[in-house]
């Protein structure tokens, strides 16, 4: 079935075409009708979709669902793209416009058959979960983004490149599970890193903490099996790496212990008071030889 809504329709209520498995064709002519939540959501047989220009929003979960879908085309004019708005699609190939700003949580999750993102310059965050388990998704230009949520990324099984010039804030677990991610050099412009930010990137073998990077949370690198030593580029004022283990500046906590680090035996810095939650979780470590100032050890250290 093809099915053109004309620019008399002023508005597609929620779930107006929900779950619609003959439809196959969809036009939507003027970017004065509104869409709601929902409208297009479970209508897998979409194979061709155009869209208005001058579209502003994309409404949560609207094309959720596109399974049949390989060319998506994101007209000019689209500001933000909502919860959902396409995930599960069987897009190959995404173009954004230049116009977008934001992407919403899980905006692309489950995109199956994605194989690269490349964002427009003027997107500047993208949401928690936003490309998760996009499995075939290889390459990412991240562009002028600034902030990346939480699980972003997690589960793209196949990620190898990630490329960004303006990145501020990585949110938590955001390559959580990447395990065909190799080498990630944190870029100088990065203040904020979550917390498990690697956690099961088994094929990680290469990080470097950024020069500016102020803050870190728990268990950076838990369960990267494959990396045997953390580095620290130059001139970061905030950490310290010592044998290709992750203090803080004075050495006064123990913030990440890398995964692949074959030594069974551990020997705590007599300066180390605090060990950092899940530090020395997933780790080689047989013997581990404490120090007399030790205080506090925080949650799932070991």
């Amino acid at each position: 079935v093809d099915v053109t809504i004309p620019s008399s329709v002023k508005s597609v209520d929620a779930y107006a075409f929900y779950n619609n498995s003959t439809l196959t064709t969809l036009a939507i002519e003027s970017s004065n009708t509104e869409l709601s939540e929902s409208a297009f959501m479970g209508c897998e047989g979409i194979t061709s979709l155009s869209l208005p220009a001058g579209l502003k929003t994309i409404p949560r979960n609207c094309f959720f669902d596109l399974c049949a879908l390989e060319e998506l085309v994101i007209p000019e004019g689209v500001e933000s793209i909502g919860q959902s708005a396409f995930g599960f699609g069987g897009f190959k190939n995404i173009s954004f416009p230049s116009t977008l700003k934001e992407i919403g949580m899980q905006a692309f999750a489950n995109c199956e058959a994605l194989p690269s993102v490349a964002l427009s310059g003027s997107v500047t965050k993208i949401g928690d979960n936003c490309f998760s388990s996009c499995t075939a998704l290889a390459s990412v230009n991240l562009n002028n983004v600034t902030e990346v949520g939480e699980f972003a990324f997690s589960e793209c099984s196949s990620l190898t490149n990630v490329e960004s010039n303006k990145l501020e804030t990585i949110g938590a677990s955001a390559f959580y599970r990447c395990t065909s991610l190799e080498n990630y050099v944190i870029p100088e412009t990065v203040k904020s890193v979550g917390s498990t930010l690697f956690f099961n990137a088994t094929g990680l073998k290469t990080l470097v903490i950024g020069s500016n990077v102020e803050t870190i949370g728990a268990g950076l690198c838990t369960g990267t099996s494959s990396l045997a030593a953390i580095e620290l580029a130059e001139g970061n004022a905030n950490f310290a790496v010592v044998d290709g283990i992750l203090y803080n500046k004075d050495m006064t906590t123990l913030v990440a212990y890398p995964g692949g680090r074959v030594e069974t035996t551990y020997t705590l810095p007599e300066t180390v008071t605090v060990i950092d939650a899940q530090a020395i979780r997933n780790t080689s470590i047989e013997h581990f030889i404490s120090n007399s100032n030790l205080t506090s050890i925080n949650a799932m250290a070991f």
